[in-house]
């Protein structure tokens, strides 16, 4: 129930595992895995930790002020309530390492499921038999080229070959793509939970925490008015300073950004092909 706040909160709860899994592949439900892990252990560790340790340190005769009171520095020296945290810490570990056992023995068997059957790739199995190559010489940094290189030391064994560039104003891009696209969206949600289209400032800082980027500063207060409607405002971005409909902004804004990333792209391809066309790998094998 999107209507209500956190309402999405039942529906993760209730998910199970395998749907996990076979709605975020299994590197996303291995990375929910790790973090439940870390629950665990966290969440043993302070729950027996308030429950056994807090009475045995403030029943230690330390004198220890403060929070110290609840902490080994409130224990006298020699006595035998060390025994208590000493223990307690080998009970822990053991626990520690029972916990990453089974996590490990699940990973495992996901691990070798996905490489006997894979994600739902029914027609190729090509990804279980890929390799990464590292360190290229400059001369085969071509898909051809290096084909042409195993295809030479294999014959007739080699699927495809594919070289990944190194293209960092595209990624750059690519990210500042997502973050409107990402803006759009929640705007677009906003009117849809609210019934009121949103506005904000344009150049108004945001609160950004733990990968969640808040609204703008004051987004509804201050700022010049731009009417939407005035043909002179549809030939240029909005101002820094100016107030604008949050939907239409970041609509054209990802408009402006989807063909300029179009673009880059059709360069970023042109480059690659003439690279194909132009170098062999009989230039590198004698």
């Amino acid at each position: 129930n999107t209507q209500i706040p956190l309402g999405w909160v039942t529906g993760v709860a209730r998910a199970s595992w395998s749907t996990v899994r076979k709605s975020g592949g299994l590197d996303s439900y291995m990375f929910l895995r790790y973090i439940r892990l870390c629950f665990r252990i966290s969440i043993t560790s302070a729950l027996w930790g308030m429950i056994i340790l807090w009475p045995v340190y403030s029943s230690g005769g330390g004198g220890a002020k403060g929070w110290y009171f609840l902490s080994m520095a409130n224990l006298q020296q020699g006595s035998h309530l060390m025994w208590v945290p000493t223990i307690f810490l080998w009970l822990q570990t053991l626990y520690v390492i029972f916990l990453m056992n089974e996590e490990y023995k699940h990973y495992l068997e996901c691990r070798v499921d996905f490489l006997a059957r894979g994600e739902g790739v029914e027609n190729s199995q090509q990804h279980m038999y890929s390799l990464i190559i590292e360190r290229i010489p400059h001369e085969l940094r071509s898909d051809r080229a290096l084909y042409d290189y195993f295809n030479r030391l294999f014959p007739r064994k080699i699927h495809s070959t594919a070289v990944v560039l190194n293209l960092p104003d595209l990624e750059r891009g690519s990210k500042k793509r997502k973050r409107v696209l990402r803006r759009l969206e929640k705007s677009m949600i906003c009117f849809d939970v609210k019934g009121k289209r949103p506005y904000h400032v344009v150049g108004r800082k945001r609160i950004r925490c733990c990968g969640i980027e808040s609204s703008p500063i004051l987004a509804s207060f201050g700022g010049r008015n731009v009417d939407d409607d005035d043909s002179e405002s549809d030939s240029r971005l909005p101002q820094k300073g100016e107030k604008v409909d949050s939907i239409n902004y970041y609509s054209r804004e990802l408009t402006v950004m989807n063909e300029k990333m179009a673009r880059m792209q059709h360069d970023k391809i042109e480059l690659a092909m003439k690279g194909n066309d132009s170098v062999r790998a009989s230039q590198w094998i004698a």
